[in-house]
């Protein structure tokens, strides 16, 4: 008994009261004895001890029986292999199969209640324990002696009762320990039998599927020798029947020829459809084949892909097929009808064409049951193509999602796994030495021959490499003086230095790989020295070309980065022999904690190596970022390049997390990313670097270096660019798609008969338009320039388009997406033809162009031809922009109805949309009309709303005035029919211009005459035509002198009348100043000093202003 006061100086007593009180008066410790059925008090002991001895029989049984499966599993593992070796195809029988299904079943079920036992278990032995604990708060509270109150015989008695339930609890959970740990153990050696029966029935079932193949195809071997030879006697028949035909077919009518005809016929085509039948009966075991394959549990995934493309490949050999049967059919129909038209004739005759015609219907017949059988084996190939496709997304999924936690076992079987691992190295290098063993075996074996010719191929290597370093030593040092700052130059000195450091590497690799190859070394010893060969050119080269880019002391200053290449120095060093050690693990199948510590650790090293990616993206993206700123795909590569390191961060987290599968599949996929990206952009400047190449010589020796820069080249480096991006998508889709999952869609499509027509039908192009522009130079033909120029953009998309709308069929898609496909493959159709068309009017408007100038005097005829055709242009472009929507609106089902039922109502339709479209129907009109009466024509000099201008467009309901001071006036067609306007060149483009002078009557007007002829004959801008100089008025202080003078244009007036004022007016001030316009004051003798003189009014300027609006007009 403690006392009170003990507990006045310790702390930690009253800390432990309070645990142990809140251990006792938690809410958990009710409910966890009511769910054991677990009472305060002990139980009875004589039921207690007899449960107790039933758990441990329980227990010793488990024990007999574990230690019975052990040994099974032993003699199993002793003997399974013998038995797999032994085991023949002849004995293994449908009854075998079943038990082995059965026994895989039992031992999964069994499976199953060994880890429901497991965790009922783990809940008995939990609860176990909270009842513990609570009792043994209980009995301390008990033993509190601050409980004066309850009575000490009471005290002890509940002292007592918890302590025997405390013993029974104990030992219970003793018991139920045992039990745990016998049942972890039975399941552990469950698995192992598992594996093991699993084992045996993968050999039955291959076994059995290899023995009903080999069945199969003895029945097939049968079934085609007797179809050869019913082939074989329609051939002779027909054969017979021809000869007859041959001997008698002047003697036979005409009735009788047909009948002969038609029995030949008929014969021939029993003798194909035999040899159909042949071919079918072989894909009929073919689908037999692959259904066993969907019916397997433990089918290979990659045997299920190679399946679903081999069903691909005979979906469209059926296809193919049934278009000819359907062909054929259609000719046997056409012949029948053609019997039947004839006339009647003499009654053998109609015996005869009767006859015919029941030669005919069989064969016709025979056509439709192929067909049906035909229809059947597609049917029947599309629902093993669905099973195929379903197991193969469950066995990826199974494989991918499988998950392996990264501590993987329990802390008393590490032991057991550091003993797997310490004999690791003992393995590896076992291993090796049996591979270095095969390789000396396979050499000591070889004859002279393989001798021979591994000493020739060394010795032709070691020659190439000695002239190659020689000549790629050249090549550097010319590159590095001719200071070629391209994309290429740079490429191409970088790598004749990269090959250069390492050849002779290279060479040494390859000789190894040669002896290995020649000396057929066996498996898996070939694969294991091929990449020891490999490993240091693999590790050397990379090494070599961060040196280059980075270190090398012959690069500028700014572009060293020591730093960064130790880093990547050690990134590829380590990388690269851990890679390879994976690879030797799983080469020389390592225990699989060995092979999962090793996969486990390169996943780590990705982690590692994100940032100094990061850093050499950075990097990588600033060089991009000097020669391609502003390059919309650059932001996309930021984004990729981005996510590239990131990916590899989450795949190895995804590792750790024990998703091991899943985590390689995605570093595979983003180095087979990385790989693609980087080709794709070393390609993507090379051809860059060629069409900038190609463009300046084309500059420097043509003359016609703009069409080829512009309408050729250009065009040329897109669909190259395009091509390119095509090629790498379709590369990474093919690859992916052999990796399964959410790819899998692509190995389902035969796509590539359609990408090689696309890509040939571009090409094609392509060289068709180098070939007409080599032409066109050669020819110095306008006409080839202009098709060149209008024709390629709507050629270059109508030709890829047709390919493909062509080959569709052939990619064997299903019927809802070919139908999307192939109605937005006619919608581009389309509109690449309507684009076509209206390209050609540009074609015909380029060549009237130069055909009929209009930057010359006079060009009314040519500028009335012009409007004509830019009228009649503009009429085509709308049609055809109206016809070609209209078709593609028509391609609608829907649109189609609805075009229907407007046609009922087309009348009020037509009211309301010609009193809606009024003012646009109006200037349509009013175009038409001026392309037929032409008021206006292109570059006529007009007066438009008081404003002088030439006109400049005629569109479709406007036309675009040039004023003189370059503003753009735009008046509506339908102006020009309704109001008045000034057309100064509508008859020609002469004109007659004046000017006014002023002068005193003192002025000899004869010499003026002359001084304006003489002006006229200098000025070069006087055509001639007419000229005066004539006094059109007087007033009583000046006389008024008009000049009239001809020029062949409004702007040479205009300028002519400028130059004659200043020309006359400066003969005025020189020759005759006392001539000029004055005011005379005359003083009268009777006033003296007289009166101030009467001002008169000064000239008017009337014919000043007069001439400066004729000059604005």
């Amino acid at each position: 008994m403690f006392s009170s006061a003990s507990f006045h100086g310790h702390p930690c007593r009253w800390l432990l009261l309070l645990v142990l009180l809140a251990c006792a008066l938690r809410p958990g410790a009710a409910p966890a004895q009511d769910a054991l059925n677990l009472p305060a008090f002990p139980a009875d002991p004589f039921k207690a001890a007899e449960r107790q001895q039933v758990m441990r029989q329980t227990l010793a049984e488990h024990q007999a029986a574990i230690e019975q499966l052990r040994q099974e599993i032993a003699t199993l593992n002793a003997e399974q292999p013998g038995r797999l070796q032994n085991l023949q195809g002849d004995a293994v029988t449908p009854a075998m199969v079943e038990q082995a299904r059965l026994d895989t079943e039992a031992i999964r079920l069994k499976q199953e209640d060994l880890q429901t036992n497991i965790a009922s278990a783990k809940r008995q032995i939990g609860l176990l324990e909270q009842a513990i604990l609570a009792l043994e708060a209980q009995e301390q509270l008990l033993k509190n002696p601050a409980k004066d109150s309850a009575e000490p015989s009471n005290r002890l008695e509940q002292l007592a009762r918890i302590g025997e339930a405390l013993e029974q609890r104990r030992v219970d959970l003793d018991l139920e320990q045992a039990n745990l740990k016998n049942l972890e153990e039975w399941l552990a050696l469950t698995g192992q039998r598992q594996a093991l029966a699993t084992q045996w029935r993968a050999r039955l079932e291959e076994l059995y599927l290899r023995q009903q193949a080999q069945g199969r195809q003895e029945a097939q071997q049968d079934r085609a020798a007797r179809l050869e030879r019913e082939q074989q006697a329609q051939l002779n028949q027909a054969g017979e029947l021809r000869a007859r035909l041959q001997q008698q077919g002047e003697k036979l009518s005409t009735a009788q020829r047909a009948l002969l005809e038609s029995e030949i016929q008929a014969a021939e085509e029993r003798a194909k459809l035999l040899r159909w039948d042949i071919r079918l009966a072989a894909i009929d075991d073919e689908l037999a084949n692959w259904e066993g394959l969907a019916d397997s549990r433990d089918a290979d995934s990659r045997r299920i892909q190679e399946g679903l493309r081999q069903l691909l490949a005979l979906r469209g050999e059926l296809r193919e097929t049934g278009d000819l049967l359907e062909r054929r059919l259609e000719l046997l129909g056409q012949q029948r009808s053609l019997t039947v038209d004839q006339e009647p004739g003499a009654a053998s005759d109609i015996r005869l064409r009767e006859q015919r015609n029941q030669v005919l219907a069989e064969l016709e017949q025979t056509l439709r049951q192929r067909q049906d059988t035909l229809r059947e084996q597609r049917d029947r190939l599309e629902r093993v193509r669905e099973r195929l496709e379903l197991a193969y997304e469950q066995r990826a999924r199974q494989n991918l999602l499988a998950r392996e936690p990264f501590i993987r076992l329990a802390t008393e079987q590490w032991p057991v796994l550091l003993e797997e691992l310490g004999k690791t190295p003992r393995i590896l290098a076992h291993q090796l030495w049996l591979s270095v063993e095969s390789a000396l075996e396979a050499a000591t074996q070889a004859d002279g021959g393989q001798w021979g010719a591994l000493a020739g191929l060394t010795l032709v290597l070691a020659v190439l490499a000695a002239l190659s370093r020689r000549r790629l030593a050249r090549i550097s040092k010319a590159l590095a003086a001719s200071q070629d700052d391209s994309f290429a130059g740079k490429f191409a000195l970088t790598l004749a230095r990269l090959l250069r450091k390492n050849l002779w590497g290279i060479a040494l690799a390859g000789a190894l790989a040669l002896a290995l190859w020649l000396l057929r070394v066996p498996e898996p010893g070939l694969t294991i020295l091929l990449t020891l060969v490999l490993l240091w050119v693999g590790i050397k080269t990379p090494l070599n070309l961060a040196w280059l880019l980075l270190a090398a002391p012959d690069l500028p200053a700014a572009q060293r980065n020591p730093r960064l290449y130790a880093t990547v120095f050690w990134i590829l060093l380590s990388g690269g022999a851990l890679g390879a050690l994976v690879i030797l693990a799983h080469l020389s199948e390592l225990p699989r904690p060995a092979t999962w510590l090793l996969d486990q650790l390169l996943m780590l090293y990705w982690l590692v190596v994100c940032y100094p990616v990061l850093r050499l993206r950075r990097l990588l993206l600033e060089a991009l970022a000097e020669r391609y700123a502003g390059r919309p795909w650059l932001g996309a590569m930021r984004l990729l390049t981005l996510l590239l390191p990131l990916a590899l961060a989450g795949a190895a987290l995804l590792s750790l997390a024990g998703y091991l599968n899943l985590a390689w599949l995605v570093v595979r996929r983003l180095l087979i990313l990385a790989g693609v990206l980087l080709i794709w952009l070393l390609l993507r400047g090379l051809i860059d670097d060629l069409i900038v190449f190609l463009k300046n010589q084309a500059i420097a020796h043509s003359s016609y270096g703009l069409l080829w820069t512009q309408e050729i080249l250009a065009p040329l480096n897109r669909t190259l660019q395009g091509l390119l991006l095509l090629a790498g998508g379709v590369v990474l889709l093919e690859i992916y798609s052999e990796q399964g999952i959410l790819f899998t869609f692509w190995s389902s499509i035969a796509w590539r008969p359609v990408l090689m027509a696309v890509v040939l039908a571009l090409l094609s192009y392509e060289g068709s338009l180098i070939l007409a522009g080599y032409l066109v130079e050669q020819t110095q033909s306008a006409f080839g320039g202009a098709l060149i120029r209008h024709l390629r953009q709507p050629v270059g998309l109508l030709v890829p388009v047709i390919a493909a709308q062509l080959l569709l069929p052939g990619l064997e898609l299903p019927q809802a997406w070919a139908d999307r496909f192939h109605h937005g493959l006619v919608l581009v159709n389309i509109a690449a033809i309507g684009w076509l068309l209206v390209r050609l009017t540009s074609v015909a408007e380029d060549m009237m162009h130069q055909h009929y100038l209009v930057d010359f005097k006079d060009s009314l005829g040519a500028r009335r031809i012009r409007t004509q055709f830019q009228m009649l242009r503009r009429i085509v472009v709308i049609t055809v922009q109206v016809l070609a929507l209209s078709v593609m609106m028509m391609t609608f089902p829907k649109i189609r109805e609805l075009g229907t039922g407007l046609l009922a109502s087309a009348g009020v339709a037509g009211l309301v949309i010609g009193v809606a479209a009024r003012p646009f129907l109006e200037n349509l009109i009013a175009g038409v009309q001026i392309g037929l009466t032409q008021p206006i024509r292109i570059d006529d000099v007009v007066i438009v709303e008081g404003e002088w201008g030439r006109i400049a467009e005629i569109n479709a309901t406007h036309v675009v005035v040039r004023i003189w001071d370059d503003r753009r006036l735009i008046v509506p067609l339908n102006y020009f029919n309704t109001k008045p306007f000034q057309n100064w060149t509508w008859a020609g483009s002469e004109l007659l211009g004046t000017a006014f002078f002023y002068v005193d009557y003192t002025f000899p007007v004869e010499v003026g005459r002359a001084e304006l002829k003489r002006i006229l004959d200098e000025s070069g801008l006087w055509d001639g035509r007419a000229w005066a100089l004539q006094v059109s008025n007087t007033t009583d202080r000046t006389v008024e002198l008009r000049a009239l003078m001809s020029a062949p244009d409004a702007p040479t007036a205009w300028d002519l009348r400028c130059l004659v004022r200043e020309r006359f007016v400066a003969f005025l001030q020189e020759r005759y100043p006392h001539c000029l316009p004055r005011t005379r004051v005359a003083e009268s003798r009777e006033s003296g000093l007289g009166e101030p003189p009467v001002e008169p009014p000064t000239p008017t300027g009337d014919g000043l202003a007069r001439s400066v609006a004729g000059g604005n007009a």
